[in-house]
């Protein structure tokens, strides 16, 4: 077989489920799931910086160079966590602009 042809039908196969919008609302509560996940890390990491900051201000001992660095970390770590917050806030206003209940959070009964 061609192999345009092969890599077009693998496409098509893999975008199906998509273009039938079976489950949108699984879809949408799966990529929000990720991507509060990776909002929850960043937020951590940048947390961490702005801390290895504080703490290099700390022990910087007066040296200017060392304060230097020491203000850049506080500040990319000001803005990492300033620019998630923001990201997380408008994950949440799409979700609930599109209507999209948080999932089963109930406990299962047999």
């Amino acid at each position: 077989m061609n192999k345009k042809l092969i890599n077009v039908l693998l496409v098509s196969q893999l975008a199906f489920p998509l273009l039938a919008l079976a489950d949108l609302n699984d879809t949408i509560n799966n990529f929000t799931g990720y991507a509060k996940s990776a909002i929850n890390f960043l937020l951590v990491l940048a947390t961490l910086v702005f801390l290895w900051g504080i703490l290099k201000y700390i022990t910087a001992g007066g040296d200017s160079a060392k304060i230097a660095e020491a203000r850049s970390y506080i500040i990319w770590g000001i803005i990492g966590l300033a620019v998630m917050g923001s990201v997380w806030a408008v994950v949440n206003y799409f979700k609930e602009a599109l209507g999209v209940n948080g999932g089963n959070n109930t406990i299962p009964t047999y």
